[in-house]
């Protein structure tokens, strides 16, 4: 173990070292522990009425109430403190040493946050303190709060802006947790860093991670170059343009993805396309087994699936986002406006209110409409995997999807 220490600081005076308390009220009945972070429960009461407990009442950090960062538990036994009940929290108005709660090792410098469910310090947005202190495990851990939490709108990277995944479709996704703990549910990430084995076609028994079905011809493949992204780009292609329809439909091998009662699921990818004026065929997203996206150039009517798509009969330079039950389908013709070969993100939620699911189609982070129909949302127990497809509707121009990196996770 290691410990900073504080000295002045450029720009503003050194943290206190002697920490100024507040006294707060807990609701709840969870077990708290010196170091858990605690937000003010804005929520409380009547939105048009003047609430004083909002000042004092204090609550588990959850997505409606990241930016509300009240303070450190401080003055617990070792044991904990169940709630409901008062609590001592270190007072996070001014910059002041004090213990946090790291949810893993951590290193002297790192920049903690806080997420939604859970108590823990993690690197992520919003971040409310810096660790002053190295420890190789989980538990109570030295840090500097911030005065003012850096909030998801004024960070430029990863989960919150430009080439990252959107922070509006993801801020309440226990991504970091999830990691951590398998129980709390699964995740992927596939940034095409590590090329790509499609299926060749020489071998009916050959065994890959994707299967791709063409239609006269098409091509999957890995590219690197600098134009692209120097870190990987899975690239689909019709590869030709001899006849309409020509192209390929690649489906992920595996259809973990079951839309199940309360297990809320997240997806995006980073994309663009070229040939998207007439328009060709393309389609990202989630999907049971299925061998063309595109039969005679008019998007698949028989199989389970959620995602975006444009097909023979779709407007120029839009995506529809669909979901489908088998040939029950819920569509949205214009649900994204995109440009030859620029870059978009596209994704969706689905998630629960009850036993009414709902499933939320996010362009560039911006909520759409939401598709809450059940006769038009995939049964319950059918899997879904990766599916992607790239199909010509003329004949002058190649049809491309290239793909930066697709994100999925889903509860337990």
């Amino acid at each position: 173990m290691s410990v900073q220490v504080i000295s002045k600081i450029a720009g503003g005076d050194p943290p206190s070292e002697k920490p100024s308390y507040k006294r707060v009220f807990y609701n709840g009945t969870d077990t708290l522990y010196n170091g858990y972070a605690m937000c003010y429960q804005r929520a409380y009461g009547t939105a048009a009425n003047a609430e004083w407990n909002r000042a004092s009442w204090v609550a588990k950090p959850a997505s409606g109430n990241l930016d509300n960062f009240a303070g450190f538990i401080i003055g617990v036994p070792g044991t904990g403190k169940a709630g409901p009940g008062i609590f001592k929290i270190v007072d996070k108005s001014k910059r002041q040493l004090g213990i946090g709660y790291a949810g893993a090792a951590t290193t002297i410098g790192a920049v903690l946050g806080i997420i939604n469910g859970s108590y823990y310090l993690w690197p992520s947005m919003p971040t409310i303190a810096t660790a002053r202190q190295t420890t190789t495990a989980a538990g109570e851990i030295l840090v500097e709060n911030e005065s003012s939490p850096v909030t998801p709108a004024m960070a430029p990277y990863g989960a919150l802006a430009g080439e990252g995944p959107a922070y509006a479709l993801w801020e309440d996704c226990p991504w970091l947790e999830m990691l951590l703990d398998p129980t709390k549910g699964s995740t992927y990430f596939n940034n095409f860093v590590d090329g790509f084995q499609p299926f060749t076609g020489t071998s009916t028994t050959e065994v890959t991670d994707w299967i791709q079905t063409e239609v006269t011809s098409g091509l999957t493949q890995y590219k690197t170059d600098a134009a692209l992204d120097a870190h990987g780009v899975l690239r689909v292609s019709s590869e030709a343009y001899a006849s309409a329809d020509d192209g390929i439909t690649v489906m992920w091998r595996a259809t973990p993805w079951i839309t199940e009662d309360t297990k809320t699921l997240w997806f995006e990818a980073r994309i663009k396309v070229t040939g998207a004026v007439t328009p060709d065929q393309f389609f990202v997203g989630l999907c049971n087994t299925i061998t063309s996206m595109h039969p005679n150039g008019v998007i698949d009517d028989t199989v389970d699936k959620i995602g975006f798509y444009s097909h023979s009969g779709s407007t120029t330079l839009k995506l529809a986002f669909i979901t489908s039950k088998a040939a029950i389908q819920a569509a949205t013709a214009t649900a994204a406006t995109i440009a030859q070969n620029t870059w978009i993100k596209v994704g969706f939620k689905v998630s629960w209110s009850g036993s009414v699911q709902t499933v939320t189609p996010y362009v560039n982070g911006v909520a759409g409409t939401a598709h809450a129909t059940a006769a038009s949302v995939p049964t319950a127990l059918t899997g879904l995997g990766i599916c992607l497809a790239a199909h010509v509707d003329q004949t002058s121009t190649v049809a491309v999807l290239d793909v930066d990196w697709i994100r999925i996770a889903q509860l337990r």
